[in-house]
């Protein structure tokens, strides 16, 4: 069976030094600037998902699925301070810090594949306050027996 929600979970108990992650079941409606900077499920979660068979036997046989898993990094409120380049430096580093955690931890059944930048900028929380941050998403494979 495949793991969507316990690898959210399994994510979201990574500690990353000056970071919160949020799981799947905890997702705030209003961002607190003071909670930033922390990590959000993207309300389109699961992208990408490609099944690929990996023999000819369909009712015995296994598959392997890759996914990605999208996150938004809401960093800092967009406003404080002098402006995006003041918390460049900051959203670099926060970027490899959880791109080098994603990638050096075993997730049980699961191989992370990659893990891609969507780019520094102003993002909005749904109350369409803005915010310093960016899109990562985290590509996942795993087998699935049938």
């Amino acid at each position: 069976m495949l793991q969507a929600t316990t690898t959210a979970t399994a994510i979201s108990q990574l500690v990353i030094s000056g970071l919160r992650i949020k799981d799947l079941s905890n997702i705030p409606q209003i961002i607190n600037p003071r909670d930033c900077p922390q990590m959000l499920p993207d309300v389109n979660f699961i992208s990408n998902f490609i099944p690929v068979p990996k023999n000819l036997d369909r009712t015995n046989g296994y598959w392997e699925s890759t996914r990605n898993l999208n996150y938004w990094v809401f960093y800092a409120e967009a406003g404080q301070g002098r402006g995006i380049f003041e918390h460049l430096k900051g959203m670099v580093d926060m970027f490899d810090a959880i791109t080098t955690k994603v990638l050096s931890t075993d997730f049980n059944g699961l191989d992370v594949v990659g893990v891609n930048l969507g780019g520094f900028g102003v993002i909005k929380d749904t109350n369409n306050k803005e915010f310093f941050g960016f899109a990562i998403s985290i590509t996942v494979s795993e087998f699935v027996n049938q």
